[in-house]
């Protein structure tokens, strides 16, 4: 029988008994392998046809509607085939109904592995930096800001990837241009210049509760790569104007914390310090 969690479009009423097909999820699974043998259709679309359907996945991390990734889990789950995995290998056939044919799921294989390898032949890396990548997140539900490159790197932008990770967002995954936050950016790390009246508050902060010699030398690689920062940011600063008010919130990794603490506590200063974060668990 089935290992582990019962996947979506089965039910188990009898832990001695092979799961049971619940009628209307077992239906949606059939549909959606259908509907990506065709050829026609995303992973992506299919979840938010899934989605249309009114059903709902189960998860547990609290996912509340289907996403490319959980479709992608559907599509490569041989328990629909009737098969039995154990550590990612088919050992057998199960004891349970099969919800697709062994030709749709053939099928299905073969188009996921034809995809596979377009992104290799056919995706070129993009050609310029992201410098949101990694640290970016959405404002409005914490998921993070994935970048996006088309016609031919002449258009960048960042999404929220609330809507492929199957996370709900009062902006509904909306994307903008990569120039108005990066501008913002640019424009912030341009009037860093370190006053000199900083330093002393620097080592201050920098040394509470660390050895002096290590954060010392970790307080000079830090400054220089601002200064390497400024200097790949200044050229092609969007004026205030173009990029208003984008960025509304960043969180900054550690090293990086006492340089904003003291810019916040500059008179007129350009930020503040929060002490909101977005959590990690499954209730944000």
């Amino acid at each position: 029988m089935p290992l582990g969690d019962i996947p979506f479009g089965y039910r188990t009423v009898n832990p001695v008994e092979p799961p049971g097909m619940v009628a209307d999820e077992a239906e949606a699974v059939r549909k959606a392998f259908e509907k990506y043998a065709a050829g026609n259709c995303s992973m992506l679309e299919i979840a938010d046809w899934l989605n249309s359907t009114g059903l709902r996945p189960r998860s547990k991390r609290g996912r509340l509607v289907f996403s490319k990734a959980t479709v992608r889990g559907m599509l490569s789950n041989p328990t629909y085939v009737g098969d039995i995995a154990r550590h990612g290998e088919v050992v057998g056939p199960g004891r349970h109904e099969p919800i697709v044919s062994r030709e749709l799921w053939d099928k299905v294989q073969q188009v996921r592995e034809r995809r596979a390898w377009r992104p290799q032949m056919y995706g070129a890396r993009p050609s310029r930096p992201y410098l949101l990548s990694g640290v970016g997140f959405c404002a409005d539900c914490g998921s993070p800001l994935w970048a996006n490159t088309t016609s031919g790197g002449r258009h960048n932008y960042y999404r929220c990837a609330s809507r492929s990770r199957g996370d709900e967002c009062l902006s509904e995954g909306a994307s903008c241009r990569a120039e108005i936050p990066e501008g913002d950016v640019s424009s912030l790390f341009a009037r860093l210049e370190l006053p000199l009246e900083w330093r002393e508050r620097m080592r201050e902060l920098v040394a509470e509760g660390s050895p002096v010699a290590d954060l010392e030398r970790e307080r000079r690689r830090l400054l220089d790569k601002i200064a390497r920062v400024q200097r790949g940011l200044v050229d092609g600063v969007l004026d205030n104007e173009t990029a208003k008010a984008a960025v509304r919130g960043i969180l900054p990794k550690p090293p990086f914390a006492p340089l904003f603490r003291v810019l916040a506590e500059e008179e007129g200063r350009l930020i503040s310090v929060s002490v909101w974060r977005p959590r990690g668990d499954s209730n944000p």
